[in-house]
């Protein structure tokens, strides 16, 4: 009979456009009341245990049960889980930011996808806020982790261990300037590196193999400006080692030194007079780059509220993005410069067909059923190189822009990604769907600074493959 009227119940709150728990635990198994995403609900089941590594796990927010997945507080969840996880709850946008040796999860609260590490996952039960904690999937979770998850139907409980695999990974903790040792401090145990002084721009790469971020989405950027360092940032670069690179400002030489946990890496200014004609300009002229203005013509692409057209707001992009390039000395084509349509398969072809080196679409988004989503995404067709060019480029919209950071996405089945030859990706600029965005999009400045930041990016790619 209780199964019976369980069974009913469920029923009438999904046909009411709700679906909840059916069960729950602990208090709520003698009939509490739970408030879930602002409704208040009374619950009745067995109770759930949680063990993480044979510990049973307590909550002051009971785990509940919907289409048959666990539903856990996100914090209890990653601070059990003994990785070092960290965890962000951003009120605006109702996203968990969940980060851990390199990694990183996006959990929209009510959405049934999520993204790890920039790829996106479909889930079959939503994160939700009940009594007014954020409840996570277990499983996901924890499978993200690299755990092992185990259900036991007669005790009712979740069961998370440790995975076998192991992976000896150094950290890097923290990154500063020792303005005394004119110095990137680098707070990490690991006692390998490989460093390298590159030019035009001038830098210093110093690479940390088998390492991971502590926090790989923070704040990587310090801006100096003094003694030679224009800036210190640093990147998760690939899934094994960390990047860590000092822009300067002129010629310098270098040393690294290591001290107990940290690493310095030391900047010596070159006092050197640059030699007469010096202008300072790499040589970019042997590189070809295919500047892409998405859509046009017959085909308008997407539109914010009031009418402006994405064709338009790309080829303006696009044009100013083709202009910095010519005057740094880049070899560039456009596919378009005008309100015309070449077909996407025509626009692969011209770039195969002129042996380009790269090929740079610039688009603008658009989600129509949600006007609040917002932010910067940078697409690739799954290959290395591609992968690079949408970080470099990615990386300089959020360091000169800071837009929302929606990462870099691969794309396999997009014809201009698909068909070219070279590296490509497609620049999503902003979304003409949010109102914000869409004003920016109007903005002659933003227009500017994107197209700056995109420039700075494709350099940033060059140079770091020269």
């Amino acid at each position: 009979m209780q199964r019976k009227i369980a069974i009913i119940l469920a029923l009438l709150l999904i046909t009411s456009g709700i679906i909840l728990p059916i069960r729950s635990t602990m208090a709520a198994s003698s009939g509490k009341n739970l408030v879930v995403n602002g409704k208040n609900f009374r619950y009745n089941g067995p109770p759930i245990s949680i063990k993480i590594n044979g510990k049973t796990i307590d909550s002051d927010v009971p785990p509940v049960l919907i289409n048959n997945r666990t539903m856990a507080p996100v914090r209890i969840i990653t601070e059990n889980l003994g990785v070092g996880a960290t965890v962000k709850w951003d009120n605006t946008s109702k996203i968990v930011h969940i980060s851990w040796k390199g990694n990183y999860i996006k959990l929209p609260v009510g959405k049934s996808e999520a993204t790890i590490n920039g790829k996106t996952v479909k889930l079959d039960t939503n994160a939700m806020i009940v009594n007014n904690r954020t409840m996570v999937p277990l499983r996901f979770v924890a499978e993200a982790f690299s755990m092992r998850v185990g259900w036991n139907q007669s005790s009712h409980t979740v069961s998370i261990e440790k995975s076998q695999q192991h992976t000896d990974y150094d950290m890097v903790k923290h990154i500063s300037y020792d303005e005394n040792k004119n110095a990137a401090v680098i707070e990490t145990g690991s006692v390998r590196y490989n460093t390298s002084k590159l030019s035009y721009p001038d830098r210093i790469v110093l690479d940390i193999p088998d390492a991971l971020l502590e926090n790989p989405n923070g704040n990587n950027f310090i801006s100096i400006r003094n003694k030679n360092i224009k800036t210190i940032r640093w990147s998760q670069f690939d899934k094994n080692t960390v990047r860590i690179v000092v822009d300067l400002d002129g010629k310098a030489d270098y040393k690294v030194e290591k001290a107990a946990d940290r690493l310095y890496l030391y900047i010596i200014p070159d006092e050197t007079p640059d030699k007469p004609g010096s202008n300072g300009n790499g040589n970019s002229n042997n590189h070809v780059i295919v500047v892409d203005a998405g859509h046009g013509g017959k085909d308008p692409g997407a539109s914010s509220a009031d009418g402006l057209k994405e064709k338009d707001v790309n080829l303006d992009i696009a044009l100013k993005l083709n202009n910095l390039l010519q005057n740094a000395g880049y070899e560039t084509h456009m596919t378009r410069t005008n309100d015309s349509y070449p077909e996407n398969m025509d626009r692969a072809a011209m770039a195969n067909n002129l042996n380009a080196d790269i090929f740079v679409s610039i688009h603008s988004n658009a989600f129509t059923n949600n006007t609040a989503v917002n932010g910067t995404e940078v697409l690739y067709y799954p290959k290395e190189q591609s992968k690079e060019l949408a970080q470099c480029i990615h990386d300089s919209i959020m360091r000169e822009i800071g837009p929302t950071d929606r990462g870099i996405i691969p794309r396999p089945n997009l014809i201009v990604l698909k068909h070219t030859k070279m590296p490509a990706v497609i620049v999503e600029t902003a979304f003409l769907t949010n109102p914000n965005d869409a004003n920016k999009l109007r903005n002659k400045e933003f227009k500017n600074k994107m197209a700056k930041a995109i420039f700075d990016g494709i350099e940033n790619y060059f140079n770091e493959g020269d």
